[in-house]
């Protein structure tokens, strides 16, 4: 089910640059209390895919977001993450010419880690922690672009979510595994990027005044005088990663004009100043 909103304009854009932390502040700035949100169901959950809606990704029979298994041997207990002792190590390293980028701490050992996307054999997304463990997460977006990818930890999970520019999928890293991530309708819990869907336009990241980071489905809304306001729904995503639930819906109050770095943003799949890796988009 993919759900927020209504669709923004009849015919999508080009993908805008990707722009750091100024959706943060911009879909943020000025707006009013949030009201409480509906009770999430097929209809409103963002992202997930639900029978019958409009989907441009692959159906929810795909393996994408599935457990991700190619390079690692089970994983000890004692050394699963959140257990404080990080991922046991597998000898994989990052593929050769892949894009890499360093990221903050993903198996709670205080060290960093690096992020990939690799294109050989086929489109991977992957972590390799300081402690030597490589996982990787088949991608089976179906855009014919650039994919991208990031992640990095929220109160209760590790999130990753790589996108084509028209969709992105939304994963857990736990027990030092990727996880699929489902909406409450049990479907693969997806957003819908740059107008190619009618249930938002991005996703992102804010963080609010106690510094809590939060996971958010963005929809810029086009008004009737041509400008825009940038409306963000919080996206919860449970201990296990399992699942993915919407919370309160903040209405933007301040506008923006169309080619402004705050709805190119609005479009696309960012978190604040988390880096990016990307296919090379041959």
């Amino acid at each position: 089910m993919w759900a927020l909103g209504s669709r923004r304009r009849a015919a999508p854009r080009a993908v805008g640059a990707l722009v750091g932390s100024v959706i943060v502040i911009g879909a943020l700035a000025g707006c009013t209390a949030p009201a409480p949100a509906p009770s999430p169901t097929a209809s409103t959950t963002i992202g997930a895919t639900a029978a019958g809606t409009e989907t441009t990704s692959p159906s929810p029979t795909s393996t994408t977001g599935a457990t991700s298994t190619p390079s690692t041997s089970p994983v000890p207990a004692s050394t699963q993450q959140g257990g404080g002792k990080g991922c046991s190590p597998n000898d994989v390293g990052v593929p050769a010419g892949a894009d890499t980028a360093t990221i903050a701490d993903v198996d709670e050992t205080d060290s960093d880690a690096v992020e990939f996307y690799t294109e050989q054999p086929s489109f991977e997304f992957g972590v390799h922690t300081k402690s030597g463990a490589t996982v990787t997460l088949p991608d089976d977006l179906a855009g014919p672009n650039t994919h991208s990818g990031w992640m990095t930890r929220f109160p209760l999970a590790v999130v990753a979510v790589i996108s084509d520019g028209r969709s992105a999928s939304l994963h857990a890293f736990v027990n030092c595994r990727f996880v699929k991530t489902a909406g409450v309708d049990g479907h693969p819990y997806r957003f819908t990027l740059n107008g190619f869907g009618s249930f938002g336009t991005g996703v992102g990241c804010s963080t609010y005044v106690d510094g809590t980071r939060k996971l958010v489905g963005l929809n810029a809304v086009r008004l009737s005088d041509g400008r825009y306001r940038i409306d963000s729904t919080e996206v919860q995503v449970s201990a296990d990663g399992r699942l993915a639930t919407n919370g309160a819906t903040i209405r933007g109050t301040t506008t923006y004009s169309a080619d402004s770095a705050q709805v190119r943003a609005a479009d696309t799949s960012t978190c604040g100043d988390v880096p990016i890796v990307h296919t090379s988009g041959r």
